[in-house]
C-alpha cells in the first residue's frame, strides 16, 4: 500500500489576479496614473484615490464602445474594449506547472499596452514610452515580492516553470496599441 499524500489543491486560485490587483492599489501610484490619465502628462497628475482606483477595474459589466471606463481587466482580452485610446493592464493565469503532488508553478500574465497615439508621455529629462514605465512599475512593486497570502512573485526563470519574459507585443488589425506581455511566477504549496 502507498503513502497516503496530502494534494496540493490549489486553494484560492481563482483569487490570485484580485490580489494582485489589491496589492497594486495600496503599492504603486503611479500604474494607476497610467491607466486613468490618457495625457502626456500623466505621471505630474494627482495620485488617485481608492475609489478612483476601483472604478478603473472590470467587474464583468456590460461594456459599451464608446466612453468604456474599465482600464484593468482579470481576464485576457476584451475585445470590445479596445476602441479608445486608453491604456490597459490585464492580469490572468497563463499556466500551472505542477513539480509534484504538493508544490506547482503559477504563470500570472500581465499584459499592459496602450493606444499608439498616447504611448510618449513627458518627463522633464526625457520622453518614455507609456508602456516602458509600466513594465517598470511592476518590476519595482511587484518582482521578488510576497503578495498577500500568495507567496513571492518572480520574474527570473529559476521557479518550477522557469518562464519569466517579457515580449514586446501589438495588435489591433492596423496596429494602434503596443505593450508588453509580462510573465510572472509564484511557487504554491
Amino acid at each position: 500500500m502507498g503513502v497516503d499524500l496530502d494534494y496540493n489543491q490549489y486553494t484560492g486560485f481563482a483569487q490570485i489576479p484580485y490580489k494582485i490587483m489589491e496589492y497594486l492599489m495600496v503599492s504603486n501610484s503611479t500604474i494607476w496614473k497610467l491607466l486613468k490619465y490618457p495625457q502626456s502628462n500623466a505621471l505630474q497628475q494627482a495620485d488617485l484615490t481608492m475609489a478612483e482606483k476601483r472604478a478603473l477595474v472590470y467587474g464583468g459589466q456590460p461594456i459599451t464602445t464608446e466612453n468604456n471606463p474599465y482600464r484593468l481587466y482579470t481576464v485576457r482580452f476584451i475585445d470590445d474594449a479596445m476602441t479608445e485610446e486608453v491604456t490597459h493592464l490585464h492580469i490572468y493565469m497563463n499556466r500551472v506547472v505542477p513539480q509534484n503532488a504538493q508544490v506547482g508553478s503559477i504563470d500570472i500574465c500581465f499584459d499592459c499596452f496602450c493606444h499608439n497615439k498616447i504611448a510618449v508621455l513627458s518627463h522633464p529629462n526625457y520622453k518614455p514610452n507609456r508602456y516602458d514605465v509600466m513594465f517598470e512599475e511592476l518590476m519595482k512593486t511587484l518582482n521578488g515580492k510576497d503578495v498577500d497570502t500568495l507567496g513571492r512573485l518572480y520574474f527570473n526563470g529559476d521557479g518550477l516553470s522557469r518562464v519569466g519574459n517579457a515580449r514586446l507585443m501589438s495588435f489591433s488589425s492596423d496596429h494602434k496599441y503596443q505593450g508588453y506581455g509580462i510573465v510572472m511566477s509564484v511557487n504554491v504549496a
